[in-house]
Formats: structure tokens, sequence, C-alpha cells
């Protein structure tokens, strides 16, 4: 039986391990909210202007994605690769791939978010319906080198659906790039043993339908024919909460802060190695620590 929580907003665990909304929107009611607000009102990590710290930094997790995709197509000729970047957004991803010389194509609700960041890459997005558009490929039997699902699989009603169909879009020794919020993870449930908090932050509606840890996520994948070949983490940003004096969830006024600090020391284990700092984010995840899960999966040919 799924256990029942209580939260500002009720949520269910369900077979999997994971918890979601136990009462969730229409897919009309997403459909409406992700075409006309989400990026136009700056919701979830999405912003109207970057400073050059925050493009560094997001160059600087693409580029350590990239060694860990390095080692998994063993050294194959990665200039002929394509690439699906599903929930675009921005066009951060799209940007960093496509100055690679791989063939790059983005699917989203909206294109507000790549008209304001990257408009050059325009012409390389569908937009609508997302299951619509991935049946529309499957169809045409479009397949591809790697699918990227960055902050995507918590949105959407039906995650086990997705999962399904990028297998038919994948190539046979493709990868799916998955990064998710880690979430009802340790730290969050310690920050609300010892009352740092008082209010579970991380339940987001209706932005947020499913909450993962590294396990259910796995689980989840594995039921859609795939395997996981690298899990990372990343920052531990919620280490903050811990901190009255830098507690943003009871104050918010020391988000901006927290987070100027998460770029600072996200790029300064950059600069000291791309290649050390994953094996870091890598025994993070193991641990269950860290703001986000960034997994590698790859299909089950066994």
């Amino acid at each position: 039986m799924n256990k029942l929580i209580h939260t500002e907003q009720q949520v269910i665990k369900n077979s999997y391990g994971y918890y979601e909304l136990a009462h969730k929107p229409s897919q009309a009611e997403l459909d409406d909210y992700y075409r006309n607000k989400y990026y136009q009102d700056s919701r979830g990590s999405y912003e109207h202007s970057y400073s050059d710290e925050e493009l560094l930094y997001s160059s600087n997790k693409l580029q350590q994605k990239k060694l860990i995709l390095d080692e998994l197509f063993q050294g194959d000729d990665m200039a002929s690769r394509s690439m699906l970047d599903i929930g675009c957004g921005e066009g951060w991803t799209l940007e960093f791939f496509s100055s690679l010389n791989w063939q790059v194509k983005g699917v989203d609700f909206s294109p507000h978010g790549l008209h304001t960041h990257n408009k050059h890459l325009l012409k390389f997005i569908e937009t609508g319906d997302i299951y619509l558009k991935l049946q529309e490929f499957i169809d045409s039997s479009q397949r591809y080198d790697l699918v990227v699902l960055d902050n995507v699989l918590e949105h959407v009603l039906e995650p086990a659906r997705l999962l399904h169909m990028i297998s038919m879009l994948i190539t046979k020794a493709g990868v799916l790039l998955i990064e998710v919020p880690n979430d009802f993870s340790k730290v969050q449930e310690l920050l609300q043993e010892q009352n740092c908090i008082n209010r579970p932050f991380w339940v987001a509606v209706p932005d947020h339908i499913s909450y993962f840890n590294k396990n259910a996520l796995q689980l989840l994948a594995e039921s859609q024919g795939w395997k996981m070949s690298k899990c990372l983490a990343d920052h531990p940003i919620d280490m903050n909460l811990f901190n009255p004096d830098s507690n943003y969830v009871m104050d918010g006024s020391k988000g901006k802060n927290c987070h100027r600090s998460r770029v600072a020391i996200e790029n300064l284990l950059h600069d000291i190695s791309p290649a050390k700092t994953n094996h870091f984010y890598e025994a993070m995840a193991d641990l269950g620590i860290g703001r986000q899960i960034i997994m590698f999966l790859q299909p089950n040919n066994g």
C-alpha cells in the first residue's frame, strides 16, 4: 500500500520508492502552465539574465558530463554524434553540443527560454506536447546517441511512459542523461527532525509532480529497459540549512548568497580537476547527498 505522508501538499510513496503528488494536475493544466507562465515568470532555475560566473558554472557542469560521455562512448568519433534535449529550456545544453558539431534537436512546450538566451538555436527546436512530439519522432524512426532530460522528469505526469518512449529513440549504444532534484533525502529528513526548517520546501506544486532519490530513479529506469552506467550528485546546498546564518528557507534573503557560494565552489572544483570533481560527486551520490541526481543510463540490451 502506498504510504501517505503529510506535507503542505500531500504526496504518496509509490511502488518504485519515490514520492508523487496524491492529487495531480491535469495534462491540460500543465500544458497551459508551461506554455504561458513557467519561463516568463522565471520559475524554477530559469532567470532572465545570468552573471559571468553563473554562465561559467553552467559550462563547467556540461564539460564534466561530457567527460563521462566520452568514457561511455568508448572513444568513438564524438563529432558525428546526435542528441535530443527534451525540455530544452533556455538552450544551454543545445548550445554546448552544437558547438562540438553534434547534430542537435530540442523539444519544449514553449520557445520562450530559448528565444531569450539562444535565439540562434530556434531552428533546432520543436514546440508542443512532448509526448506527441516524441511519438512523431518514433514513428519516423529517428534515433539519437544522446537524449537529455535535465530537470524534466519531475515535472511530467507519467515518468515511466516517458522513459519507455525514449528507449525507442536511443541508438543501441546510446546514453540517456537524466538530472532531477534529490528530494526526501537523508539531509532533508534530518533538517525536519532538528526543526531547522518549518516546511518541506522541496514540495513544489504544480512544478514538481514526482520526487526522486537515486535508488528509486534507478529502479524506475530499470523497469523501462535501462541500466545505470554512472551516477553523480552535485553541490549539497541544503547543508546551508543547518546553520541559522545561512538558512535560506527560514530567511529567503539568504538564498542569493548561498547560490553565489555554490557557484564559486563548483567553479573552484572544476578548475582543480573536472575528473576528480566527478569522482567526488560520484561518492556523494552513493551517500545520497547533494541537491541534484545526475544519472547516466544506457539500453539494457542483455
